[in-house]
């Protein structure tokens, strides 16, 4: 559905459903890598931003996972020109890596209003300078 749309950029979020239920790292990755190499199989100059896996404290026991898959991923964006890792995580934590509760729904794994904002903040800045033309000088 993607392509038929031509973007110019696509903002990629997915995996902490599939760890969080259980899903390997490994097969996170590769459906990952896998979506990547088809859009720019069909869209060569596509640019993707991958947003970082958050830690939520519903999914607090599977954190380590997800940030393997974070490393992962920001390591691979490294080699390739067309993928942004946007990196919520620092941003979204304490200074001591935990996660920030008053971010999050009662349910423990959603954002609330705080939560989407901060996340917001964090990513459009990279969107905006990558993505809108500085407007012309006069």
């Amino acid at each position: 559905m993607i392509i038929a749309f031509k973007p110019a950029a696509v903002v990629y979020y997915a995996g902490t459903n599939d760890i969080g239920k259980g899903r390997t790292v490994e097969d996170t990755y590769t459906d990952t890598i896998d979506f990547i190499a088809y859009v720019h199989h069909e869209l060569p100059e596509t640019q993707i931003y991958y947003i970082s896996q958050t830690q939520q404290p519903d999914r607090a026991g599977r954190w380590a996972e997800m940030q393997e898959l974070n490393n992962r991923v920001r390591d691979y964006s490294l080699g390739d020109r067309r993928v942004t890792y946007i990196d919520t995580t620092k941003k979204l934590n304490r200074e001591d890596g935990s996660y920030r509760g008053e971010l999050f729904l009662d349910d423990g794994l959603h954002f609330n209003s705080l939560g989407y904002e901060e996340w917001t903040a964090i990513i459009r800045p990279v969107l905006y300078s990558d993505l809108l033309e500085e407007p012309a000088a006069n």
